[in-house]
């Protein structure tokens, strides 16, 4: 197993190798890219250029991988949430609940003192009591 200091030493070397290897590299490349900027028609102000919205100078504006033609599927739009009717209300302070969700906490605070959530329950109207013994 290799020590710390043998590890630190091989980076050194390593990156030392690593830098005359690009340095070697280089000139090699950069006659690569000018001999396809010249195949190309390529100029400097082109390069220089801010990138497109369609990389790749087609125009078609797709994306790589999806067929010709195709678009991407459209996000579904979220539907409108209802809203539900207080089931529970603290006659105190006024405040409801729709039996949904966590317990709010004046209910909590009164059913750990004691009481029963169905003290809080709100009255149905006569119509709707009606209501929802029709639906059965």
């Amino acid at each position: 197993m290799k020590t710390y200091k043998n590890l630190l030493s091989e980076i050194q070397r390593l990156q030392t190798l690593a830098s005359k290897r690009r340095r070697n590299e280089v000139g090699a490349v950069i006659a690569d890219i000018r001999q396809k900027m010249a195949d190309y028609g390529i100029t400097l102000d082109e390069l220089q250029a801010p990138a497109r919205k369609g990389k790749g100078g087609g125009g078609s504006g797709a994306k790589p991988g999806r067929p010709k033609g195709k678009k991407a599927a459209k996000p579904k739009k979220k539907t409108a949430k209802r809203k539900v009717a207080p089931k529970y209300k603290d006659p105190q302070s006024g405040a409801t609940w729709s039996g949904r969700g966590l317990t709010p906490k004046w209910l909590a605070e009164k059913e750990k003192a004691g009481a029963k959530r169905e003290e809080f329950l709100i009255k149905a109207a006569p119509a709707q009591a009606a209501k929802g013994k029709a639906r059965g």
